[in-house]
Order: C-alpha cells, then sequence, then structure tokens
C-alpha cells in the first residue's frame, strides 16, 4: 500500500513538471517588426538592437535594459569594423614598406578607438521599439547615421593615425591617409 501511495505521488509530481513549459515562449519570427528580424539593419548608417525580458520593476526599467543592450551591440559593431579597417590598412602600409605602420593595431590605438567609439554613441538614438505580445520582451532599435560615421572616420583619421603619421615621411603621409580612409569606407558601406 505504501508503495502504491508513493507511486501515485510521484506520478502526480511527474505530471504536473511536464504541464509547464520552462522556456517561455514568444511570437513567431514571421510576426515580428522587419527591423526585429534583420537584426536592426539600417541603411542610413548603422544599427542595432536590444532586448530585455518583462521586468517586475516597470516599462521604464525595461526600456533602459533594452536601450543599453542596443547601444552595447552597437558599440562592438562600430568597433569591431573599426578595428578591420585599421588591420587591413597597417597590412596594406607594411606591404608597400611605409614607415610607422607596425605602430597601428597597438594598445594606445585600440584606446583611441573605444574613445572615438563611445563618444559618437552619444548621437546614437532609438528608432523604433516593440514589445512581443506573447513574451513581454521589448525590443529597441538604436541607429546612427551616416554623417556620424563620416565625422568618426575624420576623428579617427586624425587620432588614431596620429602616431604613425608622426612617424612618417611627409610623402607617404597622403598614402596612410588615403589607404585607412578606403578601408574605413570599405567597412562602412552599406
Amino acid at each position: 500500500m505504501k508503495n502504491l501511495i508513493l507511486i501515485l505521488i510521484l506520478g502526480l509530481t511527474m505530471m504536473s513538471c511536464s504541464s509547464k513549459t520552462a522556456v517561455q515562449e514568444g511570437t513567431e519570427i514571421s510576426e515580428q517588426p522587419d527591423w526585429v528580424q534583420s537584426m536592426g539593419s539600417y541603411d542610413k548608417g548603422q544599427g542595432a538592437i536590444g532586448s530585455s525580458p518583462k521586468s517586475s520593476l516597470g516599462s521604464q526599467v525595461q526600456r533602459e535594459d533594452a536601450l543599453l543592450a542596443a547601444r552595447n551591440e552597437l558599440a562592438k559593431n562600430l568597433e569591431s569594423k573599426i578595428q578591420s579597417a585599421i588591420s587591413l590598412t597597417r597590412q596594406r602600409l607594411i606591404e608597400q614598406g611605409v614607415a610607422g605602420a607596425e605602430e597601428l593595431g597597438t594598445q594606445q590605438t585600440q584606446n583611441a578607438v573605444r574613445q572615438m567609439v563611445n563618444m559618437r554613441l552619444n548621437n546614437s538614438r532609438p528608432l523604433k521599439q516593440w514589445k512581443d505580445p506573447e513574451s513581454g520582451e521589448l525590443y529597441v532599435w538604436v541607429v546612427i547615421d551616416q554623417k556620424d560615421l563620416l565625422a568618426m572616420n575624420k576623428n579617427h583619421s586624425g587620432r588614431v593615425l596620429k602616431k604613425t603619421l608622426e612617424e612618417a615621411d611627409e610623402r607617404h603621409d597622403k598614402t596612410i591617409k588615403e589607404a585607412f580612409n578606403e578601408e574605413f569606407e570599405k567597412q562602412f558601406s552599406n
């Protein structure tokens, strides 16, 4: 009799656990806005999305969390593209035998890149937001316009390349700037 009661209790416990889903499901992908599906792709500059799960602290906290996540994602994307432009520029300049090209990509350069990206993120703005009606998750789309990216390129050309330009002679000055601008434009062309 004891065994029968124990088996019955165990069976009821297992049935109650199996009826609950462990992960809250959201809306089907086809029902999400285009900008969520395209992960924040933005044809007038660069964009990124961030999300935040439903919060018991209210919608303002949820929005701030989603906005922070989107800006962090945008910063990572920008930093990655700039680092790629710097790396490709460095490779090209080394192949051309330009003095000082090895200095590109140093810790000093990486810190300058982070500073520039952080400064430019002040010009990023939320474009749209959407709350998943099923899960309550909030999505925010943050963008930075092409004009701000061009301004960032100008700043990078000045600050990031400064040490390299100081070590290169005048005849390479133009080559270095042109190579970096070309690689920067390749990274941020849509």
